[in-house]
């Protein structure tokens, strides 16, 4: 369960690299306004991956893709192409849907810690426990 979220924000970062090839950035004040979607996109993907590939270590990960959602929901605005209503949708629930995978990317790399904690735990105490002869 806890590979999901990375492996939807794969997803996620897929398309969002395909965006500016589907929706119109030519609104854009600055030039290349889709390139800054291929670019997310692409470490979204790259990030995801390594997430979902090695797990252990890399919760910190989510809130660099949760600062990267946060850009993409800003990009519009920032790069000057928030005129053009379909690039502007698509990078806002685009955005927010890479934030609410790295929340549940987050919680869940928190929880299994937390477990994985809890079960050495009672192994230590197992073998505390049988080191003194009790059963």
């Amino acid at each position: 369960m806890s590979h999901t979220p990375s492996e939807l924000l794969v997803m996620a970062g897929g398309w969002l690299t395909v965006g500016p090839l589907i929706f119109d950035h030519h609104a854009a004040i600055a030039p290349y306004a889709g390139w800054s979607d291929v670019l997310s996109g692409l470490v979204l993907v790259a990030l995801g991956y390594t997430r979902a590939v090695h797990p252990a270590g890399t919760t910190r990960l989510s809130l660099v893709t949760a600062v990267i959602g946060v850009w993409v929901m800003l990009s519009p605005f920032v790069r000057g192409y928030a005129d053009s209503a379909g690039a502007t949708w698509n990078d806002l629930l685009t955005g927010a849907v890479v934030i609410a995978l790295s929340t549940a990317g987050w919680v869940t790399s928190s929880a299994q810690r937390a477990s994985e904690a809890w079960i050495r735990e009672i192994e230590k105490a197992r073998a505390r426990r049988g080191q003194r002869g009790y059963r």
